[in-house]
């Protein structure tokens, strides 16, 4: 399946579709995921100065909103059998 955030709102979102109107933005996590784990995925850089903490707070807030968004689906939705 991979490992991006935006196919995956996708995916979801044949099941879910109020997920379709944040997977843009949700998916913009995908960003972060190679080159803030792999120091040489930046070529010619690193991601301490690609990445300041103004990209931190927003992609954790973009994050909580979306795990947020799941919790709220998987509470509401009917026990299966």
């Amino acid at each position: 399946m991979g490992h991006s955030v935006r196919d995956l709102c996708e995916r979801a979102a044949t099941l879910l579709p109020d997920a379709r109107g944040s997977c843009e933005r949700w998916g913009s996590l995908d960003q972060y995921y190679v080159p803030t784990r792999y120091p040489d995925a930046l070529p010619g850089s690193i991601p301490a100065r690609v990445y300041g903490s103004a990209d931190a707070k927003g992609a954790v807030e973009t994050a909580r909103a979306a795990v947020e968004f799941v919790r709220a689906r998987i509470k509401s939705s009917p026990p299966t059998a």
